[in-house]
């Protein structure tokens, strides 16, 4: 999985999340191995923009972590925060198959 370049940090950063975080939220785990499936099963066109949701995903799990311990994010993090969220969100519901 090739996550290298400036979209991951400017992530990173925008949730503080540069600096070590270490949990033992159990949930990271499933999507840290739902990311290596897709990528091991799917090509690299197909797999792209799930890959990038499941980042994100994993990102805003951390960003929730760090929220508990009460690490909390500032006004302008939080107002950033919560357009990426809103966007992910939205993607994701995109994707889903209708019922």
């Amino acid at each position: 999985m090739n996550v290298s370049g400036n979209w991951l940090l400017k992530m990173l950063e925008a949730y503080q999340l540069l600096s070590h975080v270490v949990t033992q939220e159990r949930g990271l785990e499933r999507l840290f191995r739902e990311a290596i499936e897709s990528a091991k099963q799917k090509s690299v066109e197909d797999t792209q923009t799930e890959l990038q949701i499941i980042l994100m995903r994993i990102i805003v799990s951390l960003s929730e972590t760090l929220r508990k311990r009460g690490d909390a994010l500032t006004s302008t993090v939080q107002a950033i925060k919560q357009f990426l969220d809103n966007s992910i969100f939205r993607k994701t519901l995109m994707k889903l198959p209708a019922i």
